[in-house]
């Protein structure tokens, strides 16, 4: 299958002399097209840290990170922000969202940036807003939604170009459990449907809605579980198998 990212012997250190710390300990990992990986571990054991690392969000201290074939270093600044632009999306926990701009123009504004149609853009916000249940909030003010519905808002601008892949890191662990389900149903058919999903949590709830699962400890993926025998419609089935393999492994 197709391998969107691919990550080698990948290390992220922080600090200097004796205050060093290693975040990514010579980590390798690979994530095919269409594929929906999760990545479990306690605080501080480096899975938002690989995210970043993956997706170009943060530079690493060695090894390398190919995405879609490409190697991540050796690419500028300027042409890495375009890459996450136009080819990766980004849901976070708390969505950043401009203050003087409604929804609709917070979802919007990534596509506008590289100068795509407006009537265009429009119109494929207009229908990511429906597919995430939030049609008609287009002219509500980012402090006149839910918390459930600005999450939905974040979806729908991280998928306004299309991207080969998205990134959510803790993207539940804001919201009460009914929206985090609804928002899990979101990301679900999202990857039915061809992006690819790294989705860092603490929840192995959440965790067992992906295809598999890789644990961290101390900078490294120290499991790689697949959840792909599992019926993925008994979601407590397999989120008792990611708690089993945490408590297997100290997390």
């Amino acid at each position: 299958m197709e391998k969107i990212i691919v990550g080698k012997n990948i290390r992220k250190i922080f600090g200097q002399s004796d205050e060093k710390v290693n975040a990514l300990n010579g980590v390798d990992v690979e994530i095919s097209k269409g594929e929906f990986v999760a990545v479990m571990g306690s605080s501080g054991s480096g899975k938002s840290t690989l995210l970043f690392a993956l997706s170009g969000m943060d530079s690493i201290s060695g090894g390398s990170v190919k995405f879609c074939g490409g190697e991540l270093s050796e690419l500028r600044e300027n042409e890495l922000a375009d890459i996450r632009r136009t080819k990766m999306g980004f849901v976070f926990q708390q969505p950043t969202m401009l203050k003087n701009l409604n929804l609709l123009d917070n979802i919007v504004l990534p596509a506008l940036q590289i100068k795509k149609n407006a009537k265009g853009v429009i119109k494929t916000a207009n229908t990511l807003m429906e597919k995430t249940g939030i049609i008609g909030l287009e002219q509500r003010a980012t402090t006149e939604v839910s918390g459930g519905q600005l999450q939905r808002a974040g979806i729908c601008r991280a998928l306004i170009n299309s991207p080969k892949i998205l990134f959510a890191d803790e993207p539940t662990g804001a919201l009460n459990s009914k929206s985090a389900e609804e928002i899990m149903g979101l990301l679900v058919e999202i990857n039915k449907e061809g992006t690819a999903i790294m989705l860092v949590t603490h929840d192995a709830k959440v965790a067992a809605r992906a295809d598999r699962v890789l644990f961290t400890k101390d900078g490294e993926i120290v499991s790689d579980l697949s959840l792909s025998k599992f019926d993925d419609k008994n979601i407590e089935a397999r989120a008792e198998k990611v708690a089993m393999q945490m408590a297997a492994i100290g997390i």
